[in-house]
C-alpha cells in the first residue's frame, strides 16, 4: 500500500494489536485508519450480553491505550446480535460491512486466485475486505501478492482508493 500511496481503513482485533504495538503506530504514521474488529474475534452469535459488553469494554480500552479512538466497528464474520448493536450505539460507533470479500484467510487461497476474485468482484465505489490471516499458512503474503498484482492494474484503470471516513 505505501509503494503506491495507497490508504486503507485496518480493522483490528485488539488481542492482536497489543502484541503489534509497532504495527499499529505504523498503521498510523502511514496515514491509515483503524477501526475496531473486536476483543477477542469472538462471533456475537455466540456471546451472551455480558461477553458483549465485556469484549466492546475489554477491546475499546485497549485501543485508547495505544491512542486510538475508532469510529468505525466491523464485526467479527459479519454477524451482530441486540447486545453489540447497543454497545454500537452507545459508544458512537459506525458499523461496517462489505462489499467485496475474496476469502484471502483460507489456507487454500492462492495469491492467483485471490486476485482473480478481487479482479471479478471489485467495482468502483466497493468496500473490499481483505485478512492478514495472523501470520498462519503464509498469510499475510498471499493476500500482500495478488495486491502486488492487481494495485496497479486497478490504478491504471482509474480506480482510487480512501479511508472509510473520507468516503462518507
Amino acid at each position: 500500500l505505501a509503494s503506491y500511496h495507497i490508504p486503507a481503513t485496518f480493522f483490528v482485533v485488539t488481542e492482536f494489536a497489543r502484541k503489534n504495538p509497532a504495527l499499529i503506530q505504523r498503521m498510523q504514521a502511514e496515514g491509515h485508519l483503524i477501526g475496531f474488529h473486536s476483543a477477542s474475534h469472538r462471533s456475537a452469535y455466540l456471546m451472551t450480553p455480558k461477553q458483549t459488553r465485556s469484549d466492546f469494554s475489554d477491546g475499546l480500552e485497549a485501543l485508547a491505550q495505544l491512542g486510538i479512538s475508532p469510529q468505525y466497528f466491523r464485526p467479527p464474520w459479519g454477524v451482530v446480535n441486540w447486545a453489540s448493536l447497543r454497545q454500537i450505539r452507545a459508544r458512537h460507533l459506525r458499523l461496517v460491512l462489505w462489499d467485496v470479500m475474496a476469502q484471502d484467510w483460507k489456507r487454500s487461497m492462492t495469491p492467483d486466485e485471490i486476485a482473480r476474485r478481487l479482479r471479478l468482484r471489485a467495482y468502483p465505489g466497493a468496500v473490499i475486505c481483505l485478512h492478514d490471516g495472523r501470520g498462519n499458512a503464509g498469510a499475510p503474503g498471499r493476500t500482500i501478492q495478488a495486491l502486488q498484482t492487481l494495485l496497479p492494474q486497478w490504478l491504471e484503470q482509474g480506480l482510487r482508493f480512501q479511508t472509510l471516513d473520507l468516503y462518507e
